[in-house]
């Protein structure tokens, strides 16, 4: 492969194809691609195209006699999603970068092969052409982000990666009609801390429900995000138009709750539809007004409520504040991450750059779905 714009070559009956945006690829043949498989398809990647900053995308293609047999959704890293570690640190990343393998903002397994195929042999030319793609990039290392695919794990260490970490997302499967019939069915110890939360919000004069017109107050719902992220120390990937750009693209599957104290907006949660799954994927919040209040619990309640209402069948939570998630019903779903380095580079490069990567740095409540790895999440 000469050039990541497009170049071809054959391999074992396969092609391989590299390109730059997901609008080169036509939308009903990725959706085949990826069809049953919840935030992965056309319009989540235009979605992150569209709100995350600096993103650069990197699509490997593998057809056979023209139809699209497997891909791999990955892009260039070129900073730490660690501020502090940025400021120190980020130089490491600039002449060089990683090639991550993870789809953007959900962190689900950024190799697709097309359901009912043989696996095996397109998963090698995939890694082939990525461990290529790193050349070419001068990318110093390459990580995949997958789940409990013990194929794909396999066919992974095969190709030389490594697991260099390992997390849980937080799911709460959905079965219930009413929120009276999912608070009926916790345990007593949960059952009845529902009820002093929902006193206490009432004490506290807090009040959660769906912001109608959530473009009207696009401008507070960013400032809020923007703050959670600033306390953790995170990067601030995404674009100041975040609330109008998703809505340009998800329509109605963007629903933003409100928190509200004596009428003033002190909180949000913005979760993302796709088919029968909601991401619960940021959190707003004003520490000055909703600190030591009720506020992020009534709105992860009033996120169970619309999960049951839109009558979907899982609601992502994701990976932090795993106990207080776990005591409203959710389970964990394990994830993994492996590395692989690019040789040759100078060993005590590699070696720092391994720390780094597997070291488990602040991760970032409003990613529902982040890894442990000091790198950026998208």
């Amino acid at each position: 492969m000469t050039d990541t714009g497009g170049a071809r070559e054959r391999m074992h009956e396969l092609t391989v194809e590299v390109v730059r945006t997901i609008d080169q690829v036509d939308a009903a043949t990725w959706d085949d691609l990826c069809r049953g498989q919840s935030f992965v398809n056309h319009r989540w990647l235009r979605l992150a195209e569209n709100i995350l900053s600096g993103h650069e995308p990197r699509y490997v293609l593998v057809r056979r006699q023209g139809q699209l047999e497997a891909a791999a959704i990955c892009s260039i890293g070129r900073r730490f999603g660690n501020r502090a570690l940025q400021r120190r640190l980020g130089w490491v990343l600039r002449p060089f970068g990683w090639l991550r393998c993870a789809v953007p903002l959900s962190s689900e397994t950024g190799i697709r092969v097309r359901p009912g195929s043989p696996r095996t042999q397109p998963v090698q030319v995939l890694l082939g052409a990525m461990r290529r793609l790193m050349l070419q990039e001068r990318a110093l290392l390459s990580t995949v982000d997958f789940s409990t695919d013990r194929g794909l794990w396999a066919d992974l260490q095969r190709g030389g990666f490594r697991q260099h970490s390992h997390w849980a997302d937080q799911v709460l499967p959905i079965s219930w009609p009413t929120l009276d019939a999912y608070v009926a069915h916790l345990p007593g110890p949960h059952r009845r801390e529902i009820g002093r939360l929902r006193r206490r919000a009432e004490r506290e004069v807090i009040g959660v429900e769906p912001l109608r017109a959530p473009e009207s107050h696009a401008t507070r719902v960013r400032a809020l995000i923007g703050e959670v992220l600033q306390r953790h120390g995170t990067q601030d990937i995404y674009v100041a138009d975040l609330v109008g750009r998703g809505t340009a693209i998800l329509g109605d599957d963007v629903h933003v709750l409100a928190a509200r104290r004596r009428g003033e907006l002190i909180g949000c949660a913005v979760l993302l539809r796709d088919g029968d799954a909601l991401l619960a994927k940021w959190i707003g919040l004003d520490y000055a007004r909703s600190w030591g209040t009720a506020t992020y619990q009534m709105l992860m309640l009033e996120s169970i409520r619309l999960a049951i209402e839109l009558g979907i069948s899982r609601l992502v939570l994701g990976p932090t504040s795993g106990a207080i998630k776990r005591s409203f019903g959710a389970v964990p779903h394990e994830r993994f991450s492996a590395m692989a380095v690019m040789r040759p580079v100078p060993a005590s490069l590699v070696g720092r750059a391994a720390r780094l990567v597997a070291g488990r740095a602040a991760v970032d409540p409003t990613y529902s779905s982040a890894t442990p790895p000091a790198l950026s999440r998208a």
